[in-house]
């Protein structure tokens, strides 16, 4: 097996020069760390978006329970609340 490995990955390395590309250690590490640093950034910005989602998620019960006591038929991702039936909630409150 290992005599297998070796030859593929000379055949490899043959295939790569012939292609004008010569492999380096110093740039493999440094790809490596690139690969480290994006996958550290992923995981950040996936616990910032489950935090943000939850989030939104409070507000938009919070919102809903606000509009049930105020009787409004407003559901979040409406672009406005029905105008009249805001018109007479206010005026009942007065």
């Amino acid at each position: 097996m290992l005599e297998t490995e070796l030859i593929l990955f000379d055949g490899a390395k043959n295939m790569l020069r012939q292609m004008g590309i010569t492999p380096k250690m110093s740039e493999l590490n440094k790809v490596r760390d690139d690969i480290a640093g994006l996958q550290e950034r992923v995981s950040e910005l996936e616990r910032e978006y489950k935090t943000k989602s939850k989030e939104k998620r409070n507000l938009e019960q919070k919102m809903k329970n606000l509009n049930s006591y105020l009787g409004l038929d407003h559901t979040p991702g409406d672009d406005q609340p029905d105008r009249d039936q805001t018109r007479k909630t206010r005026q009942a409150m007065e």
